[in-house]
């Protein structure tokens, strides 16, 4: 009896941990840096929920790879400045405990005065995401709150 007790609560513990976060959220930084010209943005998100969203949009994929990656961030998080469309490029990637952490750049010539950034990175996987943005020009900082239903925003400096 002893051992079936701690085979069903086993059983329970182990299907605990096998399903997913209940949480779909991702940050994203977005400060401007007037040395460089551009718009530093860095974006953290679940890891397993981004494998998921790389799967879907390259379902051949095997492994993960960064130009993959690089090229799934450029289509999913863009960036008007001023009424001008910017290419958003990928520098680099980190893990930290569950988290991916993307680093990207987009090139400006001054501190913006008009931003709408569209945000739909895991959106196609995970219909419940929700993409925070966070802008700082200057000392001024703004919050866009980005879902399904509005993957996109616009703020004034």
């Amino acid at each position: 009896m002893i051992r079936l007790i701690i085979l069903i609560v086993a059983l329970l513990v182990g299907s605990v941990a096998l399903q997913a976060h209940a949480i779909y959220v991702s940050v994203a930084n977005v400060s401007f840096q007037p040395a460089e010209k551009e718009l530093k943005i860095q974006v953290r998100m679940f890891s397993d929920d981004l494998e998921a969203a790389l799967k879907q949009r390259f379902p051949e994929m095997v492994t993960q790879s960064d130009s993959l990656l690089g090229i799934y961030l450029a289509e999913q998080f863009r960036i008007k400045a001023d009424g001008k469309s910017s290419s958003v490029a990928f520098l680099r990637k980190s893990i930290d405990a569950d988290a991916t952490v993307c680093e990207l750049i987009c090139p400006v010539s001054n501190p913006p005065s008009h931003l709408r950034i569209t945000n739909k990175v895991l959106m196609n996987a995970i219909e419940a995401q929700t993409n925070i943005v966070r802008i700082r020009i200057g000392k001024q900082k703004k919050v866009l709150n980005l879902t399904s239903g509005l993957p996109y925003d616009e703020v004034e400096f």
